[in-house]
C-alpha cells in the first residue's frame, strides 16, 4: 500500500433522478448487481435462513413470521433493481424518502426517526485496490431489521454465522441488538485498514529518510487522500451513533444503548487514529522536503569545495602559463629556466590545496565536525530550552 504509481480518484457523485422529479422517486444505479435477498428468522431456541427472489413471497409470510419469531432480518445484497426496494418498502410500510436514500449511495451517515421505525445510514470500508467506503442502510422496527448494502460483502456473513451457531446474546435479544451488531461490524471494518495504514507509514518513513524520491511523495499524498476520505465518513457516523444512545427512543432498550455507547467509543478511537495518521503523513512531507534540501546542501557543499580548491590552482596555472621571455628581463618567469621548475609548480599547487582542506576542516566546514555541528543544530531546534538549567556567567 505504501507505493502507488497511479493516482486514484474517488468516483464522482452520480444521481439518476432527473432534476424536478417528485420526492421518493426510486431509480437504481445500473452499476450495482442484481439484489440477493437473505431472510433470517430467529428466537432463543430456533433459527432459519432462506434466500428469496420474489418479494411478494416475503410479504405473504411476514404476518406469520411476526407471530412466530422474535426477530426477522431481511438483508438485501445489491441495489441493481429499484422494484425490489420498492416492494420491500410496501411490504414493511417503509417511507419512500428513506427508500430513496437507500438507492442514493452517497448519503452521509445519519439517523432518521419515523413513526414506526428508525432509518440508519452507516458506511463500511471496502478494500480492493484502493480504500473506498460503501453504504449500509438499516431499518429498525419493532420485530424486524431490514438492511441494504451496495454489493455482496463477506464481512456481514460473519454475523449470519453468529446467529446460526447461537454465539453471543443476539438470539436472546430483540432487533435493536441486531441493529447494534450491524453498526459494530461496520466500524470494525475500519480497523484492518488502519493496521495497514500503520505499516504503510513505517515503510514510507524509512523510504523517505533513506532515499526520498518522487514516488514516495506521490504515495504520501495518496495516503493523505485515503485518510481524508475515511475521516469524511467517520465523523458523521460518530455523531449518528451518539444521537442513538442519547435520544429517548422506544425501539432501543437500555441494554442496546449501553452497547451503542461502546460502539461510539470505537468510532472515537477510529477518528483519533485517522487524525494521528494524518499528522504523521503531513510530517512525512516535511521530512521528505528536508531530506531533499539536505541532499542538495551536501551536493552544493561538495561542488563549492571543489570550485574553491581549483580557484588558486587555476590562478597558479594561469600565472605559469603567461610565458614571459626570461632573456628580456631576469624578473620574467625565472622559474621557467629552473631545473626543478615544473615539480616546484606542482608541489606549490598540492601544498595550496592541502592547506585549504586543512583550513576547511579546522573550521568545521567539512568532515565529522561539520556533520556533528549540523546534527547538534537540528537537535537544538527540536528540543525546547531548558529553563531549569543553571545560568553561567
Amino acid at each position: 500500500m505504501a507505493k502507488h504509481h497511479s493516482r486514484s480518484r474517488r468516483p464522482p457523485i452520480q444521481k439518476y433522478v432527473k432534476p424536478g422529479a417528485p420526492p421518493g422517486t426510486l431509480i437504481s444505479d445500473p452499476r450495482f448487481p442484481a439484489p440477493i435477498i437473505h431472510v433470517m428468522n430467529y428466537n432463543p431456541d430456533s433459527f432459519e435462513a432462506h434466500e428469496y427472489s420474489d418479494v411478494r413471497e416475503i410479504a405473504q409470510r411476514w404476518g406469520d413470521w411476526e407471530q412466530q419469531w422474535t426477530v426477522t432480518w431481511v438483508h438485501v445484497e445489491g441495489l441493481g433493481n429499484a422494484d425490489v426496494v420498492a416492494d420491500l418498502g410496501e411490504a414493511f410500510h417503509l417511507h419512500r424518502l428513506a427508500l430513496e436514500d437507500v438507492l442514493n449511495v452517497q448519503q452521509r451517515p445519519k439517523v432518521d426517526r419515523y413513526p414506526d421505525f428508525l432509518f440508519i445510514v452507516a458506511r463500511m470500508v471496502e478494500r480492493v485496490e484502493k480504500v473506498t467506503t460503501e453504504q449500509l442502510c438499516i431499518f429498525l422496527g419493532h420485530k424486524y431489521v431490514i438492511s441494504f448494502e451496495e454489493r455482496p460483502n463477506s464481512i456481514l456473513g460473519v454475523l449470519r454465522d453468529r446467529l446460526r451457531e447461537n454465539k453471543g446474546v443476539l438470539r436472546q435479544r430483540g432487533p435493536d441488538m441486531l441493529a447494534y451488531a450491524l453498526l459494530d461490524i461496520a466500524l470494525d471494518s475500519y480497523f484492518p485498514v488502519l493496521e495497514e495504514f500503520d505499516e504503510a507509514l513505517e515503510t514510507l518513513e524509512d523510504d523517505v529518510i533513506r532515499r526520498p524520491t518522487n514516488e514516495n511523495l506521490v504515495s504520501i499524498y495518496e495516503f493523505k487522500r485515503n485518510l481524508l476520505r475515511l475521516r469524511h465518513d467517520v465523523w458523521p457516523q460518530r455523531d449518528a451513533i451518539n444521537s442513538l444512545f442519547h435520544q429517548s427512543l422506544e425501539l432501543l432498550t437500555d441494554e442496546a444503548r449501553m452497547y451503542l455507547r461502546d460502539c461510539y467509543d470505537h468510532a472515537v478511537q477510529i477518528y483519533d487514529l485517522l487524525e494521528h495518521y494524518r499528522d504523521m503523513a503531513s510530517g512525512l512531507i516535511d521530512i521528505h522536503l528536508s531530506s531533499i534540501n539536505n541532499r542538495m546542501n551536501d551536493v552544493m557543499r561538495v561542488l563549492t569545495i571543489i570550485a574553491t580548491l581549483f580557484m588558486p590552482l587555476g590562478f597558479l596555472a594561469s600565472l605559469y602559463g603567461m610565458n614571459f621571455d626570461g632573456h628580456v628581463s631576469p624578473f620574467n618567469m625565472p622559474e621557467l629556466h629552473w631545473y626543478f621548475g615544473y615539480p616546484f609548480a606542482l608541489s606549490l599547487m598540492i601544498l595550496t590545496a592541502t592547506s585549504m582542506l586543512w583550513f576547511f576542516r579546522s573550521k568545521g566546514w567539512i568532515g565529522h565536525r561539520a556533520e556533528s555541528g549540523e546534527m547538534k543544530t537540528a537537535i537544538n531546534k527540536q528540543l525546547p530550552p531548558d529553563s531549569s538549567a543553571p545560568k553561567q556567567d
